[in-house]
């Protein structure tokens, strides 16, 4: 891999290379694998519980899952789709704005495809945006 936004996408499939969303068990998508904003309006959305996770809104403000909640792709990496977006180091369409991938709590499942991707402007901050820390294999 030689860009950013494919090595995010390569963790995020986990091995997984044929499959809508991280998890290669299901193509729909459940509170049961991220923390995410259910709609009926998705057929993939399968979820038996709609709009915020129940267990990450206390009828106030929703808010951000533990990191390692939900189970862990093939790759035994969590949390590549919900939570938060993520930003990405490559840039959309080689212009202003920074990739982001794998949705967040706020957002209904379109953005929560492995393929997805976002544009943000650097230097914006919401509070459902994040980064993940990587490190080089030893």
């Amino acid at each position: 891999m030689n860009d950013a936004g494919g090595c995010w996408e390569y963790a995020a499939r986990g091995g997984a290379t044929s499959h809508r969303f991280p998890w290669s068990d299901s193509d729909e998508i459940q509170h049961a694998h991220a923390n995410y904003w259910s709609s009926s309006s998705y057929s993939y959305d399968t979820s038996p519980t709609r709009l915020y996770h129940p267990d990450y809104d206390d009828g106030g403000v929703p808010y951000t899952s533990p990191v390692g909640d939900f189970a862990a792709n093939g790759y035994g990496v969590h949390d590549m789709a919900g939570n938060v977006f993520e930003w990405c180091y490559d840039w959309y369409n080689a212009g202003s704005y920074r990739v982001n991938r794998g949705g967040s709590w706020y957002f209904s499942p379109a953005h929560f495809r492995v393929a997805d991707r976002i544009s943000i402007a650097p230097g914006s901050g919401y509070d459902d945006l994040g980064f993940r820390l990587v490190r080089a294999a030893p």
